[in-house]
């Protein structure tokens, strides 16, 4: 298990729990790491775990996709939209529901190549592009109604 990120809440739990369980040899708490490294940690990853229970976008879903590396992730807030059809959806406070969902990408070369496959599709539907666009027309919508 590789561990990916800068410290953020919870932190120092995840980093003493590691010890305390013996896992030292098997998880690996990286830290804050730079984009190109992040991109060869999901490319080898055998999935992208994100059971975040709030976020305001959920980059790390796009970037894993755009990497070919299936998600596991988090069954509310914006991770069901970002990931749609594209994602391994799991409650993030059940742990027997983690395990399936780790299981079932991990366990499954056939769930996984179709997680990738749809993954890099998703991915594609975003740009800035397209979210430029989506502003410009949110804003000309806006502007027109406070005319009338």
């Amino acid at each position: 298990l590789v561990i990916a990120g800068g410290k953020g809440w919870g932190s120092e739990q995840v980093d003493a729990l590691v010890g305390q369980l013996g896992f030292s040899q098997t998880v690996t708490l990286m830290g804050h790491v730079a984009p190109p490294l992040l991109a060869t940690l999901y490319r080898q990853a055998g999935a992208l775990f994100y059971p975040s229970l709030y976020e305001g976008f959920g980059f790390p879903i796009l970037e894993a996709m755009v990497c070919g590396c299936p998600v596991v992730t988090s069954d509310r807030s914006s991770m069901v939209e970002v990931g749609d059809a594209a994602v391994e959806l799991v409650d993030p406070t059940a742990v027997d529901a983690m395990a399936s969902g780790l299981k079932a990408v991990a366990g499954d070369q056939a769930r996984r190549a179709e997680l990738i496959a749809k993954g890099h599709a998703r991915a594609a539907e975003f740009s800035w592009e397209r979210f430029g666009a989506a502003v410009e027309r949110t804003l000309a919508a806006a502007t027109t109604a406070n005319r009338d």
